[in-house]
């Protein structure tokens, strides 16, 4: 299993074709609504084109939802915050995942986190992807579009069932 390597840039997050980056674009533009107007490549666009229609989370209450407990899973949990390359090279291992699905493990107590092992997947693809993860038992807290901080069942084994476009976080 690959570590995060020493000659990563250590924003590879902002990195325009970062896996991760166009993911979270992606699910960000079409689960808020974000029209564009009907620019196709809107990157050099004005904030007229790119805003977000903050009006459209009455009508998206679930995608308001997500990414609120998405932002307080990461700030209750100090493993999803690693402000140091040398952390994440420590504690980051990625996962063999097949095309279209990023799959990482943060382990050690990472940060400081409650959670010892953590493993995020992310599939991009338009059907369910089986995922081979360390074996264990795990708590599921995010997956099919949705987030449980106080846990949505538990993953026993070394293969997680991902849904289309989505993300599962599983944790140990």
């Amino acid at each position: 299993m690959p570590k995060a390597n020493s000659s990563a840039s250590t924003s590879w997050h902002r990195q325009p074709s970062s896996p991760a980056r166009a993911f979270h674009s992606c699910r960000l533009a079409k689960s808020c609504s974000a029209t564009r107007k009907g620019v196709h490549n809107s990157y050099n666009s004005p904030d007229s084109v790119n805003a977000i229609d903050w009006s459209r989370k009455d009508t998206h209450p679930e995608v308001f939802n997500y990414y609120r407990n998405l932002i307080r899973l990461r700030n209750d949990h100090p493993a999803f915050r690693l402000g140091d390359a040398e952390l994440v090279r420590q504690h980051l291992t990625f996962l063999p995942a097949g095309d279209c699905v990023v799959a990482f493990k943060i382990s050690g107590h990472a940060g400081g986190d409650a959670w010892d092992d953590i493993i995020v997947i992310l599939n991009a693809n338009n059907s369910y992807v089986n995922v081979g993860i360390p074996e264990g038992n795990y708590e599921r807290v995010a997956h099919d579009g949705r987030i449980d901080l106080n846990g949505m069942g538990w993953v026993c084994g070394n293969t997680v069932s991902v849904a289309p476009r989505s993300a599962t976080i599983l944790h140990r």
